[in-house]
């Protein structure tokens, strides 16, 4: 920890010996196996800080690759290197281990690694372990993507509704995202998003009216049952039950035209603008005609 301008211990030491541990819960097949992108850059600021407080402390970066993605991280990578900082590297498939040092020892902590570039299984002292824990999505983001109508990915971050043409867009209009939510990124990467769906926002209430999608679901009150099956399906909230008529109604202005509720009516009552079952045979049989 940092505390007045010093870095301590626990138990209020000045480490000699400081490890920092990359891809902890990150790259990993039992937690999450995306890479989380911004730890190696912060692990190379933590040891240039270290070696900035505590110019004697040893620090050793115990990593499996080193990720510098960014504008002008490559540099600061290659600089970091030309310090009195050890580098080692791990099989991600065969983590390094954690532990106590026997009585008698000059450090606290021992981790125990297979180092590969060496191929020797080594000891790296430590009297302060620093972790680059993974980024992970918040735990209420199935319910924000419930609220607002947005798919979630497999590791539940937000959906975008393109990831080169529409990246701040998500298929709900008028709901963007911006920053972690989507997935890891580090500080400038979320602010350039940010101002791409600011600049999303405005340019729509500029424009004074707001087009809406035409390819909407019906709904044909003589077959409707008013079972409701449509409105427990409805990604969008599109749906709602007239209890005077006992049918669905649809909301054009939230439909999106998904079909999700026309393919789960068991009476067909719902069915899409302009993609009925006649409309699309007509379709068919004009494209087989132009063949012929």
């Amino acid at each position: 920890m940092l505390k007045k301008g010093r870095i301590l211990t626990t138990d209020g030491k000045i480490p000699r010996h400081v490890a920092i541990l990359h891809c902890v819960g990150s790259r990993d097949k039992d937690t999450h196996g995306y890479c989380s992108r911004t730890c190696c850059m912060t692990a190379l600021k933590y040891a240039n800080m270290v070696k900035t407080a505590l110019p004697e402390t040893q620090v050793y970066d115990l990593y499996t690759d080193q990720r510098a993605f960014g504008k002008g991280c490559e540099e600061f990578y290659a600089m970091t290197s030309r310090k009195s900082i050890m580098f080692l590297a791990f099989d991600k498939e065969d983590k390094p281990v954690v532990k106590k040092a026997p009585p008698g020892d000059d450090c606290d902590m021992l981790v125990e690694m297979n180092e590969i570039l060496s191929g020797e299984a080594i000891e790296v002292p430590a009297d302060l372990v620093i972790l680059m824990v993974g980024t992970e999505a918040h735990p209420d983001a199935k319910d924000i993507s419930h609220y607002v109508g947005i798919s979630m990915c497999g590791n539940d971050f937000f959906i975008e509704k393109h990831p080169k043409l529409d990246p701040v867009a998500t298929t709900t209009e008028g709901v963007y995202i911006a920053g972690t939510c989507q997935g890891p990124k580090d500080i400038p990467d979320a602010i350039s998003q940010a101002r791409a769906a600011a600049a999303r926002i405005l340019a729509v209430i500029s424009q004074g009216d707001v087009e809406v999608e035409v390819t909407t679901a019906t709904v044909d009150e003589d077959l409707c049952c008013g079972c409701q099956f449509c409105i427990n399906v409805c990604p969008y909230g599109a749906v709602s039950f007239d209890v005077e008529k006992g049918v669905s109604v649809v909301n054009e202005v939230l439909c999106k035209g998904c079909g999700t509720c026309g393919s789960t009516c068991p009476s067909g009552a719902i069915r899409s603008r302009h993609f009925t079952d006649r409309q699309i045979l007509s379709q068919i049989e004009g494209l087989m005609a132009m063949e012929g």
